[in-house]
């Protein structure tokens, strides 16, 4: 016999998404943008599958746009949490994707490495269109891209400072 397969979807925003939370769907131009990290959620997708779920605001949107990146995890201490508490497979995108945009080579604990680390900077991240057969089209983050550290106005001041008295 050979094993059945179920097709999940994400549905339509009218519908019950499964979610057990609202995710605002939006649309926004393919291609890479920048984002800052806001925070995360752990959620039990259809009531049984713990998922982490990334929330990044549009950088410089007007619009307040938001976006959201989906990592499946191994066990979540409460859902609908934010900010909450989580373990995550090592060779899973979640801490495949954490090591690559903060240039670790092992995770260690990843309690002792919180996202909050995401906002030291600004994300760039790749933005693809998703069209369900018969629904709106929204967009999703396909893939962090990495991690560009902020340039505070100290900084820049700092920089213009040095730089107008000949030290650079």
């Amino acid at each position: 016999m050979s094993a059945s397969r179920k097709i999940v979807s994400l549905p339509h925003p009218e519908q019950d998404s499964g979610w057990g939370i609202d995710f605002p769907y939006t649309l926004i131009p393919e291609g890479a943008h920048d984002f800052t990290f806001l925070y995360h959620d752990t959620i039990l997708y259809r009531e049984r599958i713990p998922k982490v779920v990334l929330t990044f605001e549009r950088f410089n949107d007007p619009e307040n746009t938001l976006l959201y990146k989906f990592y499946n995890a191994t066990k979540i201490e409460e859902h609908k949490l934010r900010n909450g508490k989580f373990k995550a497979s090592y060779h899973g995108d979640l801490v495949q994707d954490y090591m690559r945009i903060l240039g670790l080579e092992t995770p260690g604990r990843m309690d002792r490495n919180p996202f909050s680390r995401y906002r030291a900077g600004v994300m760039e991240a790749e933005v693809s269109t998703v069209t369900p057969e018969g629904r709106a089209p929204y967009s999703k983050i396909r893939r962090l891209i990495r991690l560009i550290p902020e340039v505070t106005t100290t900084d820049l001041d700092e920089f213009c400072a040095e730089y107008e008295s000949g030290e650079i």
